[in-house]
């Protein structure tokens, strides 16, 4: 029910304002209060991705990017990657570059909604999302077998069990895991065959 209710037009509107005005130009400071907890569970999850992989990691899609910290990480995590970085709303996107610029990373940045990713299926390596909406499905679709979706989220540590039946009801992953790190949880998804 709650990928529906965050595709209707009204919380999309509200979603682009809210973060495109209100939030973009101050998102470093919640990344700032967080400090390395931040991304404790992204990092595990990461770890977690990587081991359970099939196939070698060769393209990267970033979902919701916001400012870019996810695929900034991704480059170091993952040198040589193709990185693709997707957000609905401008001024992150136009953050996200200048935060690429002065860290030297390559990645494409893509205005597109993550509710319907503008890409081929089975197109990545592997998709990240955090700290955003939990599109699973549409994370598993642009997502090649063997492949991993990683779901994280940076302060919601009581949502591992929802997630993971999230996960699981897509019936595109032969494998799920999911645990907690610091204030955040993480879901890796392997995609079946």
């Amino acid at each position: 029910m709650f990928p529906r209710l965050a595709q209707t037009r009204v919380v999309r509107a509200f979603i682009r304002t809210f973060f495109g005005t209100i939030l973009a130009p101050r998102y470093h400071k919640v990344i700032a209060l967080y400090g390395q907890r931040y991304d404790m569970a992204l990092s595990t999850g990461l770890d977690l991705a990587a081991s359970l992989a099939l196939r070698p990691i060769h393209t990267i899609v970033d979902c919701g990017t916001g400012t870019g910290h996810v695929t900034l990480k991704m480059a170091s995590s993952f040198p040589g990657s193709k990185l693709i970085s997707v957000d609905a709303v401008e001024p992150m996107l136009k953050l996200a570059s200048k935060n690429f610029a002065s860290q030297k990373c390559l990645a494409q940045l893509v205005c597109g909604d993550i509710a319907r990713l503008p890409f081929q299926d089975g197109c990545a390596d592997l998709v990240v999302a955090q700290n955003t909406l939990p599109f699973l499905q549409e994370f598993a679709r642009i997502c090649a077998p063997g492949g991993i979706v990683l779901f994280a989220d940076s302060s919601a540590k009581f949502l591992p069990g929802i997630a993971t039946r999230g996960a699981v009801k897509t019936g595109k992953f032969d494998l799920v895991r999911a645990g907690t790190a610091e204030l955040g949880f993480f879901v890796v998804g392997r995609r079946g065959k």
